[in-house]
């Protein structure tokens, strides 16, 4: 079996960023928000890289209006599959969390590398 490579980054309570994941952007530590540039090369490029959040909680997935690529959200490794996307810059999608686990997922439009991880507690 393939060895899971961790993801690193702040641990965000889900409700302190309304349950949302910006999709092509690092997370900015000083100022607790998505950093306003499109990146597509940084491996953390999901706002915030790690999330927090109760077990029935909806997520969603946005690609901001100023991004220039199609994003997208893909369970790996996880409890349950969820692909979310592609979503078109300016556009969202959403999945809801009903079972307590760790959820990683990348980011399938192309930028495979980017990966986050979903805390359901």
């Amino acid at each position: 079996m393939p060895g899971r490579v961790p993801v690193h980054g702040a641990v965000v309570a889900g409700d302190t960023v309304a349950d949302t994941v910006v999709l092509g952007r690092t997370w900015d530590a000083a100022t607790h928000a998505p950093n306003p540039q499109e990146n597509l090369a940084s491996p953390t490029a999901m706002a915030p890289e790690i999330m927090t959040v109760p077990a029935g909680t909806t997520v969603t997935f946005e690609n901001p209006a100023g991004n220039h690529q199609d994003h997208c959200a893909e369970s790996f490794f996880d409890l349950a599959s969820f692909k979310i996307g592609p979503i078109a810059p300016g556009a969202s999608g959403s999945y809801q969390f009903t079972k307590p686990g760790d959820y990683f997922y990348n980011d399938c439009a192309g930028f495979p590398w980017n990966t986050g991880e979903i805390i359901v507690t």
